[in-house]
C-alpha cells in the first residue's frame, strides 16, 4: 500500500470518510506512527502491506487525541508494535 492509501484507510477509520479536512495533519501522524513502527523493527514489506493498519489507525488516534502534558500510545499499540516486529 502507497502512503496515500494508508492515510485514506486511517481517516476512513477515524472519521468514517476519507474527506474529512485535517491540513494534512493525519498524513503527518500516520508518517510518524511509521516511523516510529520503522525504528521499533517492522519490516518494510509489512510497513507497506495492509498488515499495519489497525496499529496505523491506533497509533494515529492516540496522536490526534493527545492531551496537554504529552502524547501517550496506548497500551495495545505497544502491543501489536510488539506483534508486528516477531515473526515473518
Amino acid at each position: 500500500m502507497t502512503l496515500e492509501e494508508q492515510v485514506k484507510e486511517v481517516k476512513r477509520a477515524i472519521f468514517g470518510n476519507t474527506e474529512h479536512n485535517d491540513n494534512g495533519v493525519i498524513a503527518l501522524y500516520v508518517e510518524e506512527v511509521r516511523a516510529f513502527l520503522l525504528d521499533a523493527g517492522v519490516s518494510e514489506a509489512k510497513l507497506n502491506s495492509r498488515e499495519v493498519l489497525g496499529a496505523l489507525v491506533i497509533g494515529t488516534s492516540d496522536l490526534w487525541n493527545y492531551q496537554a502534558g504529552g502524547v501517550k500510545y496506548s497500551d495495545y499499540f505497544y502491543k501489536r508494535v510488539n506483534q508486528l516486529t516477531r515473526g515473518a
